[in-house]
Formats: structure tokens, C-alpha cells, sequence
């Protein structure tokens, strides 16, 4: 159970430069950011009396840049970037409250956060059927006195065409970032490193395209949802595999089919399941454009089912969602949408966890159970887009 109150502004200013055989571009920011969220995920499991309420409070100033330059030639080109934001934290905060009012601190922190990248990267077409990227990019992070970078190197080989088709092999490392907080007070890897690669097929033809990869994934840590808090904590290393399947077909000019299909195996290093870890996704679309102003689409989701303890004990239900869209183009400026959403009405959920919670009059230590949140029921939606 959530609702929030939050605000945002932003002054960005950009600017482009092309030339013969190069290109440059900047990107400067400002953001005032501004957030109150309320929450109960646990109901009366902690608080029997007042609830299991909690706000998270948050207000930061945002500045940063980006900027990059591309340098080509007859056989590929050269890029260089370089990027820098400070997060200044007035106040981060965790409050128990009970109707929105607050009746003590659990934590409160002012931080400023400093982070910069910068990388480097070799495009090279070595002949008719060869071609490269190579780069290494290098992340730094400040928190208080304390610092962390990583470097991380990737590269990639394309081979092809040959008759419509080109082979690819992707190879590299990466990161994800833990809150800071975490870091600074249990010791927890500002920046943890993740390795992936990946090798695909390629397929193009006059009316069709497809693509096959296989992928892998692995983590030096994983994010995973707590309950108790209705956030993310670190946990132990994990390995990711997965196959994905992606195509488009065009029987005719006016006609358009999709789809996607992916499928992974999420493991701890132990060999336990990742609670919530995606183990089947699929989705198909078809786009009628007959002509003039008119333009029809429909849209089915499928997500299958997936653990949700380590266990593997306690599995999510598949769900399936129809959505559709007409768009009306009324003049050279304007369009009209009518768009509905889960057209069948399915009783589905959009995301489901398991813990420990309490609802009044259960026992004192709460009942381990399903919680999730409802797709959204049958809907219709109608927007008008004015251009000028």
C-alpha cells in the first residue's frame, strides 16, 4: 500500500556541434527534487497498536554534465565521453507514522554524492564482412571521505553479412550501484561489478527481421525486495541465463506483426532461485495501417510464472493482458487516441512477493503470505496531441 506527494524541476540547456568528420554535444542540468512517500507493507506486524505506516522523505539538489565527442573516418570512428553529477542530499529520511502524521524518527541523513565516468570507445570495419567496437569506460563514486571506482572494459565483433545475416558476440563488464547509506554504515560494495556476454543471430530480409541471442549475467551482488521496508538491500552473488527470441513480419505495406520471446535461469551462486527473477516473457503485436489517417494496433503480454522464495516453494501465477490502440489523425497537427488496457478484464497481477505480515486480530507474529499489486482493471483512456 503506497501514495506519495512528490515534486521535480528541471533547467537543462544542450548544446550540438557537427562538423565534416566529427561531432560533439553537451548536456548541462539542474533538478530540484522533492518526494514524500507513504507505505505499509506489513500492516500491524511491528506496530500492533498504531500500524506499520512509514514516510520516506526525501529532498536533493541534482547538478551535472554530460559531454562527448565522435571522431569518423573512411574505416569507423573514435568516441570519447565524459560525465560528472553531484547529488546534494539536504535531508534522506525514514519516519513511523500513523495517518500520515509522523510519531518518531527511524533515520535521517544529509548526504552528498559525487559521481564521474569516462570512456573511451574504437568503432573499426576491418573489411566486407569484419567489423569491431572496443572500449573501457572508468566509474568513480564519492560519499563523504570515502571513494570506489571500477574500470570496466567491453568489447564486440560483428561478422557479416552474408545472404541477409551477420553473427554477433558481445563481451564485457559493467555495474550496479547500492545506496550509499549501506555502504558507509554495514560495508556493503558501493559499485558492484557484473560481467556479461552474449551471442546472437541476425536475420534480415525484404519483409522480415529476426534475431536469436544467448546471454549471460552474472553479479557480484543482487538487489533484493525486503518487505519490511518496501526496498532493496544487497544479498549474495548471482548468475543469470537466458535466450531471446525477437521478430517482424510485414505480409503487406499496411501491415505489421511482432514478437518477443525470452526465457532465463536466475541463480544465487548457491544454486538457490532468485525470489521475483523473470523465468518466461512473451509478447505479440499486430499494426494495421490501411491507409489515410487511420492506424489500429493490439497488444497481447504474457509473464509466466516465477519463484518466489529461494526455495522455490512458493511460485507467482502466470498473467495475460490485452491492450489496443486507434489513432485518428485530424489534421497535420493534431491526433486523436483511444487506447484500452486489459481488455479482457484479467484478474492478473502485475508484481507478487512473499513475507511476513499481520492484519488485525492475527497472531502476533504475522503469517507468511502472497502480496501483491492488481493489474489494472478494464480501461479506456482517450487523448488528443497537439502539435505546434
Amino acid at each position: 500500500m503506497r501514495s506519495h506527494d512528490s515534486a521535480r524541476s528541471t533547467l537543462p540547456t544542450v548544446a550540438r556541434r557537427n562538423a565534416t568528420r566529427s561531432r560533439s554535444g553537451t548536456n548541462a542540468y539542474l533538478v530540484r527534487y522533492g518526494l514524500d512517500l507513504f507505505s505499509n507493507f506489513t500492516y500491524f506486524l511491528q506496530h500492533p497498536d498504531t500500524g506499520d505506516q512509514f514516510e520516506q522523505e526525501d529532498r536533493r539538489t541534482v547538478t551535472g554534465f554530460d559531454a562527448s565527442r565522435e571522431w569518423m573516418n573512411s574505416r569507423g570512428s573514435m568516441t570519447a565521453g565524459l560525465s560528472l553529477r553531484n547529488d546534494d542530499i539536504g535531508r534522506v529520511a525514514l519516519y513511523h507514522t500513523e495517518k500520515r502524521q509522523r510519531l518518531e524518527t527511524i533515520r535521517s541523513n544529509q548526504l552528498d554524492e559525487t559521481s564521474a565516468g569516462a570512456y573511451v570507445a574504437s568503432s573499426t570495419r576491418w573489411n566486407s564482412w569484419l567489423r569491431t567496437t572496443a572500449g573501457v569506460r572508468a566509474d568513480a563514486l564519492r560519499f563523504g571521505a570515502a571513494t570506489h571506482s571500477l574500470l570496466s572494459p567491453k568489447v564486440s565483433v560483428i561478422g557479416g553479412p552474408w545472404r541477409g545475416s551477420e553473427l554477433y558476440a558481445n563481451y564485457g563488464f559493467g555495474f550496479h550501484s547500492n545506496d550509499v547509506r549501506s555502504s558507509r554504515d554495514d560495508g556493503a560494495t558501493p559499485l558492484v561489478r557484473a560481467r556479461g556476454t552474449e551471442l546472437g543471430w541476425r536475420v534480415s530480409g525484404p519483409r522480415a527481421q529476426t534475431t536469436v541471442s544467448l546471454w549471460s549475467l552474472n553479479f557480484g551482488s543482487e538487489l533484493l525486495y525486503s518487505g519490511d521496508s518496501g526496498d532493496t538491500e544487497p544479498s549474495a552473488a548471482t548468475r543469470r541465463r537466458g535466450i531471446e527470441w525477437s521478430a517482424t513480419y510485414r505480409p503487406a505495406r499496411w501491415i505489421a506483426l511482432d514478437g518477443e520471446i525470452a526465457a532465463s535461469r536466475s541463480r544465487f551462486r548457491t544454486g538457490q532461485r532468485i525470489p521475483g527473477a523473470p523465468e518466461r516473457i512473451a509478447a505479440a503485436s499486430l499494426t494495421v495501417a490501411p491507409g489515410g489517417p487511420v492506424l489500429f494496433s493490439i497488444r497481447v503480454r504474457e509473464f509466466g510464472s516465477r519463484a518466489l522464495t529461494e526455495d522455490n516453494d512458493v511460485r507467482s501465477r502466470a498473467s495475460r493482458t490485452i491492450s489496443a490502440r486507434a489513432s485518428w489523425n485530424l489534421s497535420d497537427t493534431a491526433r486523436l487516441d483511444v487506447e484500452g488496457f486489459n481488455l479482457l478484464n484479467a484478474r492478473a497481477s502485475d508484481i507478487e512477493y512473499f513475507y511476513v505480515s499481520r492484519l488485525p486480530g492475527e497472531v502476533s507474529e504475522g503469517l507468511a503470505g502472497v502480496h501483491f499489486h492488481p493489474v489494472e482493471p478494464r480501461s479506456v483512456r482517450v487523448g488528443v496531441t497537439r502539435r505546434f
